[in-house]
C-alpha cells in the first residue's frame, strides 16, 4: 500500500544519507594519511645522508680465498687495483669500504676503553674498515686529528678513526684522541687495542630513517677483508657511469677471472634507501 511504499523509500532515502557520509569520512581520512605519508617522504628526503653521492661510481667484488690465501696477496691486489684505478682519465679519487653506507647494520662487538670500568652488557659499536681515501672521496668531513694514511701500514700501531655519535656516547665531556678502545667488554693480555687519532662525521649506515650509531673505522691495511666496495668520485662530480667500462677494464687486467657483483652510482645507493617511503 502507499504507507509502505512511503515507509520502504524513507528507509533507502535514510541509508543512502549514512552511505553518502561514510564516504566522506572515508575520503577524509584517505586524504589525512596521504598527507602525513607525502610530510613523512618529504622528511626523510630533506634527511642529510653523512656524505655526498654525487659523482661517485661504487663497485663491488670479493676476491676468492683459494687463490687469495694470505694478507700480502688481498693487500697487494686492493693496493694495485686503487692504484691503477686512480691513475684512470676522470677519476678524482678512489678508495674502498667494507660496507657502503644507508645500506647496512655492518658487524658489531662490544666496547672496552681502556682505564674506564666495563662498558654495560647492550654496548654495540658498528664497526668498519676502510682504505686510503674513503672519507675524502666520500666528503664525510674531519672534525678532530687526521684521517689514516701512509704511515698506518700493516706493522704500523694500530689506529681507530670514530664518529661523532660515538664521541657524543662514550666521550661527551673529554678529548677521544690518544684514547684506546677495543672490540671487547671485558679485557684481558690478549686484547687487542687501538688507539684513536681522528673523528669524523656522522653517516647514516642502516637507512635514512634511522639516526647514525656509533662507528668505529679502521684501516683495511690493519684489518684486511676480501669482499669491499670500491668508491671512485668522478672529477667535477661529472656521470660516475663514464669510468664503469674503464673500472672494469683494470680489473679484468688484474684477474681474468674477478666477476665484479654490482657496480652503480652512489646516487642510484641512496636513493634506494628511501624506496620502501617512495613505494608508501
Amino acid at each position: 500500500n502507499a504507507s509502505g511504499r512511503t515507509f520502504t523509500g524513507g528507509r533507502v532515502r535514510k541509508w543512502g544519507r549514512q552511505l553518502v557520509v561514510a564516504e566522506v569520512v572515508l575520503a577524509v581520512m584517505l586524504m589525512v594519511g596521504a598527507g602525513l605519508l607525502l610530510r613523512s617522504y618529504e622528511k626523510v628526503s630533506r634527511v642529510a645522508p653523512g656524505f655526498d653521492p654525487n659523482g661517485v661510481l661504487t663497485v663491488t667484488l670479493g676476491i676468492p680465498a683459494a687463490r687469495y690465501d694470505s694478507a700480502a696477496k688481498v693487500l697487494n691486489f686492493y693496493s694495485t687495483l686503487l692504484e691503477r684505478v686512480r691513475a684512470l682519465p676522470g677519476v678524482e679519487r678512489a678508495a674502498a669500504v667494507r660496507q657502503l653506507p644507508v645500506t647496512f647494520t655492518s658487524w658489531t662487538s662490544g666496547l672496552a676503553i681502556q682505564g674506564k670500568p666495563p662498558m654495560e652488557q647492550n654496548a654495540d659499536i658498528i664497526h668498519r674498515e676502510v682504505a686510503d681515501d674513503y672519507f675524502r672521496v666520500m666528503r664525510v668531513p674531519l672534525l678532530k686529528g687526521r684521517l689514516f694514511d701512509a704511515s698506518d701500514g700493516p706493522d704500523a700501531p694500530p689506529v681507530a678513526v670514530i664518529n661523532q655519535a660515538f664521541v657524543k656516547q662514550y666521550f661527551p665531556n673529554e678529548d677521544p684522541l690518544g684514547q684506546r678502545i677495543a672490540n671487547d667488554r671485558l679485557t684481558d693480555s690478549t686484547t687487542f687495542w687501538r688507539t684513536i687519532v681522528g673523528v669524523v662525521g656522522n653517516e647514516h649506515q642502516a637507512s635514512l630513517t634511522q639516526p647514525p650509531r656509533p662507528e668505529v673505522f679502521a684501516p683495511f691495511v690493519q684489518d684486511w677483508q676480501r669482499s669491499m666496495h670500491l668508491v671512485i668520485r668522478a672529477a667535477g662530480d661529472r656521470d660516475p657511469l663514464a669510468l664503469a667500462q674503464p673500472v672494469r677494464r683494470v680489473v679484468r687486467e688484474l684477474d681474468s677471472l674477478l666477476a665484479i657483483t654490482a657496480i652503480r652510482p652512489m646516487t642510484e645507493v641512496h636513493a634506494a634507501a628511501m624506496a620502501r617511503e617512495r613505494f608508501i
